[in-house]
């Protein structure tokens, strides 16, 4: 089933520290069985036109990772009425 994800937001903190949000467009619609892919800042050619919609600019995020040891890295999928769908987390070793 295709999924619409207007409202929805991706959100990003190292150790606890400033969030970085990156909100999905009220348009844009995950289709079924695919995947999206939201790039830092930073990304440079991320490919051919033809998969566009599956790859997108997180402009707020100008990383998605840590480089310092021990640094905590967390990423939160929330829907439109803030649910938390999708969490990941790491310890940067």
């Amino acid at each position: 089933v295709d999924q619409l994800l207007k409202g929805w937001t991706l959100v990003h903190t190292i150790n606890n520290g400033p969030e970085c949000i990156f909100q999905f467009s009220d348009t844009y619609v995950l289709r079924a069985r695919t995947r999206v892919r939201v790039y830092s800042n930073k990304a440079e050619n991320i490919g051919n036109s033809a998969v566009a919609s599956t790859r997108l600019i997180a402009s707020s995020i100008p990383v998605w990772t840590s480089t310092n040891q021990g640094d905590n890295v967390k990423i939160v999928l929330l829907d439109e009425k803030g649910i938390n769908r999708a969490q990941y987390s790491e310890t940067w070793q």
